[in-house]
């Protein structure tokens, strides 16, 4: 991601149910567009909008990236 010019972002411990196997970009409302474009540099497909275990693991961040094996 710094690579892609992103400066800010924290790593968290921790495996949401069922995400291990591919990368995947969720977002917080309002903030597809940014999700999308994390998605585009990273290679992910496409952003979906966050899921509640996510979310409560994620505290306040607007934009999570779930590292799959695929990108591990």
């Amino acid at each position: 991601l710094q690579q892609g010019g992103y400066t800010r972002a924290t790593a968290l411990d921790g495996q949401p149910p069922g995400a291990n196997q591919v990368t995947v970009v969720e977002y917080a409302n309002g903030h597809k567009g940014d999700a999308q474009r994390v998605a585009r540099t990273l290679g992910v497909a496409q952003a979906q909008p966050i899921e509640g275990t996510v979310a409560s693991m994620a505290g306040g961040a607007s934009v999570v990236v779930i590292v799959g094996l695929d990108k591990a």
